[in-house]
Order: C-alpha cells, then structure tokens, then sequence
C-alpha cells in the first residue's frame, strides 16, 4: 500500500528530522502483507478455524489483505482531499475504513498459525493494528474539528505507527 502524497498543503506530507532531511509522513509499504508465500510446514488446507485457534494460511492471507486494503482506503480518502475543511465531509467515510481495519485485526486476533513466520507475522500485526487505529482516528478527529495544529503534530506519531505496522509484516523478527 502507498499511503496518500502530499495534498497541497493539507495534510502536511513530511516531518523533518534532526539533520533536516524530511521523510513522507504518510508513507509506508504494506504490501508485503499479501506477498506471503507458504513454507512447506504451513496448512495448506481452507479449512474453517478449529477449536484449538489454528488459521489456514489462505486465511491469514485474507485477513492481512482486508486489513491492508482498509488501510489503502484510508490513503485514499486523504490523498482525495485538498484541505482541511474539505476533509470533514469525508470523516465519516475514513472512519469507515478505520472500523474495517479493526475487524480485520479482530480476526487476524482470533487464532494462531502452525507456521512460525506466518505466526510472528500475525501477531505482530495484532500487536501494531490498534495503534495504527489509534493514532489514525486522532488525526481524523484533528482534522474533522479543523484543527490543523493538531493534525501536524500527530503525523511524526502516524508515521512511527504505519512503519511498526509494515515492519510486522515484512521482518516479523524484530
């Protein structure tokens, strides 16, 4: 997922750091979510969760995915907004996609996978999905009450939360 460019002024697209280098404030990669190969140690059956809390892998694709493309439809929402005040008509419309992206973290929460990668990937994704959704909501709620001060203060946040996030599903070790 390619979260939102800069959309004029508003939100404001970069953070600088220290060295005063700037970085995209929205930008991140979760597109490693849905490029999971199984290993040869992974269910390879669809069959339904079993009582014991084991997902397939074609699950866990799933549940990754729809979490993702919550997420992209966020970036969307956001980068189809030219300003802040333009942005409260389609608040509802991001929170939207933000409830989307809890559930998919509320099933992604619902088992465990026999595969060991899959199963750090998963639980890092459940462990980072609710910040994510935190700060997301924040920053709709800064931007829904026109408060663009606000909005700018949290993107240094949005950014750290999107970077966790992607990292569960890419280096599911660290």
């Amino acid at each position: 997922m390619r979260a939102p460019p800069n959309c004029g002024s508003w939100p404001p697209s970069s953070t600088g750091d220290e060295n005063g280098s700037t970085t995209a404030a929205t930008e991140t990669s979760t597109d490693a979510i849905t490029d999971v190969e199984p290993t040869t140690d992974a269910p390879t059956t669809d069959a339904p969760t079993t009582d014991a809390g084991t997902g397939t892998t074609t699950q866990y694709v799933a549940d990754a995915k729809e979490a993702a493309d919550a997420l992209t439809e966020f970036g969307n929402i956001l980068s189809s907004t030219e300003s802040i005040e333009k942005f409260k008509s389609k608040a509802p419309q991001a929170q939207e996609a933000l409830d989307r992206f809890d559930a998919a973290i509320a099933k992604l929460d619902g088992y465990r996978m026999d595969d060991s990668t899959l199963e750090q990937q998963r639980a890092g994704l459940v462990e980072k999905g609710p910040a994510v959704s935190d700060v997301l909501r924040r920053f709709v709620d800064a931007a829904a009450a026109n408060d663009e001060q606000a909005t700018t203060d949290l993107l240094s946040e949005v950014m750290t939360a999107l970077t966790e996030f992607s990292e569960a599903a890419t280096n599911p070790t660290k």
